[in-house]
């Protein structure tokens, strides 16, 4: 990455200084052309002007004598500095050779020229002028005679000046550039190596890793959404390792009195008036292992993917009126209040299995955690999108900020432990995964200390 940066930067401020470059000569040469063609403009206003003052200073000699009036010189001299031109100088054609009007010519040619107008350029003292060159026609006396005029002007200050200065300025820009490069890609490779170090520690099973976060550009957003990674898979393994634990004394409480009570019966220290008291002990802590380790079936085939639904028409209302029998059973010997209230919902599309399951884990769960003397309410009713299931109870209830945690299967929390064991403390999680099979939602308000409710919406269809 460090190579890719620097690389594309440098590559992109060289393209930007040849561009720079070629835009500077273009700049150049076509303001070089434009202070030619204004020299050429103003040599022929010049020596138009030049030329009808001469032929009055001159009007009525016979031509011979060059040395012109002070009027013409001042006028050569007024021009030159108007015109903000280096040299002006005015010659005439005298048997065939220019013979300067003024003083001793620097640009003016010894022989006429053969255009009536020219440019040329030439160095002077070591600057670069530009030369133009034109010819007039100027009354002396009776006749007619050629006069030519040349101006320079130095070409030197403002169009070399001008790409000089770009081209340094894009050079410097480039330079600039380049070392900018040279930083970003040492300052952000660090960055990315250390993130790559932070997942090659995270991939070997070490959570409390985290990336650097310092800054505010990309590589730092990068490290911020890996450390929220890192922490959620370091809250998930805490949570696996409570599941763990919880499901291993689950599993240990049958088994130490399955296995305390057959030791017994194998050493013939029960007598002969208990073996059906722990005959029906051990068939009973058989039966809860034995629905501990379905309920961890049943999540693993929902998380696997491994679980089918199979829809058929369903009498909804009779259907859950059977299921709730035997919960309102069990609910007067521990002494809780249970109370059923079923609507008539018509007939509903859905798999009668599994909503046999959703309703009894719900009641289950009630039945866990209400304390003697409490209340259980079930019912059944039409909703707006389909038909609605809901189950409220007097438990503890559970704080706001557990309320997305409770259908997690690794989510053990001491306060919420059941007062009555029955179960095996899968049923929220198996329960929340088997709705959405059917295609519907659960969803769960409590308030701490006066109990909660979960409400089960399902489709008709």
């Amino acid at each position: 990455m460090r190579r890719r940066i620097f690389f594309g930067v440098t590559g992109i401020a060289l393209i930007v200084l040849v561009v720079g470059v070629i835009l500077a000569a273009g700049v150049n040469r076509r303001f070089q052309a434009e202070v030619r063609d204004d020299l050429f403009r103003q040599a022929e206003a010049t020596a138009t002007v030049v030329g009808s003052q001469l032929s009055d200073a001159l009007s009525g000699r016979d031509g011979s004598a060059i040395d012109a009036p002070r009027p013409v010189l001042e006028l050569i001299e007024t021009v030159r500095l108007v015109g903000g031109h280096d040299i002006v100088e005015v010659g005439l054609v005298v048997a065939g050779r220019v013979r300067p009007v003024g003083p001793e010519p620097v640009v003016l040619p010894d022989e006429p020229p053969i255009a009536a107008r020219s440019l040329s350029e030439t160095v002077i003292g070591g600057v670069p002028m530009a030369v133009a060159i034109v010819g007039i026609d100027v009354d002396v006396g009776t006749r007619t005679r050629p006069a030519v005029v040349a101006i320079a002007r130095s070409t030197d200050l403002p169009g070399s000046g001008l790409s000089g200065a770009l081209v340094l300025s894009l050079g410097v820009g480039a330079l600039l550039a380049v070392a900018l490069a040279a930083w970003l890609a040492r300052s952000n490779g660090k960055a990315v190596d250390e993130l790559a170090l932070a997942a090659q520690t995270l991939a070997g099973g070490e959570f409390a890793v985290r990336a650097p976060e310092s800054g505010v550009d990309e590589v730092a957003d990068l490290g911020r959404a890996f450390n929220e990674m890192a922490s959620r898979l370091e809250e998930g393994r805490v949570r696996e390792r409570e599941f763990l634990l919880s499901v291993s004394h689950d599993l240990r409480t049958p088994l130490t009195t399955i296995r305390g009570y057959g030791e017994a019966l194998a050493e013939d220290d029960v007598p002969a008036d208990d073996l059906r008291r722990v005959g029906g002990v051990i068939g009973a802590q058989a039966q809860r292992l034995g629905r501990l380790v379905e309920d961890l079936m049943t999540l693993g085939r929902l998380e696997a993917g491994h679980f089918t639904v199979h829809r058929e028409e369903v009498d909804l209302a009779a259907h859950v009126r059977e299921l709730l029998v035997p919960f309102a059973d069990r609910a007067k010997p521990a002494g809780l209040r249970m109370s059923v209230a079923v609507d008539e919902v018509g007939v509903v599309t859905t798999d009668p299995d599994r909503v046999g399951q959703v309703v009894g884990n719900l009641v289950e769960n009630a039945l866990r955690h209400t304390p003697e003397g409490g209340t259980i309410s079930a019912r059944l009713g039409p909703a707006a999108d389909g038909v609605e299931f809901s189950v409220t109870d007097t438990g503890p209830g559970i704080e706001a900020e557990e309320l997305d945690r409770i259908f997690d299967r690794r989510y053990v929390a001491d306060r919420h432990r059941p007062l009555r064991p029955e179960g095996s403390g899968l049923g929220l999680a198996i329960t929340r995964q088997l709705v959405v099979l059917l295609g519907g939602t659960l969803d769960v308000a409590s308030t701490p200390g006066t109990g909660s409710t979960f409400s089960v919406r399902l489709p008709r269809q």
